[in-house]
């Protein structure tokens, strides 16, 4: 039996956000709130038609919601305080990452996990790098 790929949420987004990347003048922040607001929309829509059908997994729902709302709270505080060519670079990042696993490339989770992995690791020396430099500033008060 064959699968048939179509455009999910996921690369709907992707291409919607690097759309918006490419045509209008907008900050990186702009953007992504602007494709998390779409998304946000989309999820609803369908997500109510599937609740009305009855073919909705509320267990699943339930971690879904548990596991993403602390993840969005430091990331909505995160992006504000980003330079901007620092957040372009980790949204092309996501969504190059997001077209990889779209497209089907093989082995494309393991080429997620390792890029994912070093994104964390960068990520975790800028927040270190952020750190010290505030630590100096603090002490001269």
């Amino acid at each position: 039996m064959r699968v048939r790929r179509g455009l999910t949420s996921v690369g709907s987004g992707t291409f919607f956000g690097l759309a918006m990347l490419l045509v209008y003048p907008l900050t990186a922040q702009k953007i992504v709130g602007t494709d998390i607001l779409h998304a946000a929309a989309l999820l609803w829509v369908a997500g109510l038609g599937h609740l009305l059908h009855g073919n909705v997994n509320l267990h699943a729902m339930a971690w879904l919601l548990i596991g993403s709302i602390p993840g969005i709270l430091p990331g909505s505080q995160m992006s504000i305080r980003i330079p901007e060519r620092s957040l372009r670079f980790a949204f092309a990042f996501v969504l190059v990452l997001s077209g990889i696993k779209l497209v089907g490339v093989p082995q494309a989770s393991l080429i997620i996990v390792i890029a994912l992995a070093l994104g964390a690791v960068a990520l975790g020396i800028f927040v270190v790098r952020q750190w010290l430099s505030r630590e100096p500033a603090a002490a001269n008060r």
